[in-house]
């Protein structure tokens, strides 16, 4: 081998230079457009040939891909799932019982500092009642709707 290891890259460094697929990159080194070279399970691929490539495709006016979605659900066990639900209806609870409070304190005659102080204080537990619902509906909507799993092909083909 004339050329040592560091003068080639990987196919993800080369699709992001190129922007492009992976599987392009791939098929440039079938077609022998690239040179490559095999070092355990991975194909690298060669810097100048990528650069070379580049420069043809005229890649800086080429718009950035984007990245690949991953479809691995992360999959949490029912039980804790609810407890999940259950704390946040908990707090919820919790933060409807001091909006209350503090509405209760704005209605009475206030100094105007004071009532700023309360005005704010109900604006903050509002917002976080606000995520905290949304949290909440995430959550069970995660747990209605099954889990999806990628095309078969997608499963297959790299």
């Amino acid at each position: 081998m004339t050329d040592d290891v560091e003068s080639y890259m990987t196919v993800e460094d080369a699709a992001a230079y190129l922007r492009t697929s992976i599987r392009t990159v791939h098929r440039n080194g079938e077609l022998g457009k690239v040179r490559t070279i095999r070092v355990g399970r991975r194909t690298l691929f060669h810097k100048g040939d990528i650069e070379r490539m580049g420069k043809e495709q005229d890649v800086t006016n080429k718009p950035e891909r984007p990245a690949q979605p991953q479809h691995r659900a992360e999959m949490v066990p029912a039980s804790d799932l609810m407890d999940r639900i259950w704390e946040l209806q908990s707090r919820l609870e919790q933060q409807a019982a001091m909006i209350g409070r503090l509405q209760g304190q704005l209605d009475q005659r206030l100094l105007p500092d004071e009532e700023r102080d309360l005005q704010r204080r109900l604006a903050t537990a509002e917002a976080e009642r606000n995520m905290m619902r949304q949290r909440l509906e995430a959550i069970e909507q995660a747990q209605q709707a099954p889990a999806e799993r990628p095309p078969w092909w997608r499963r297959l083909l790299p």
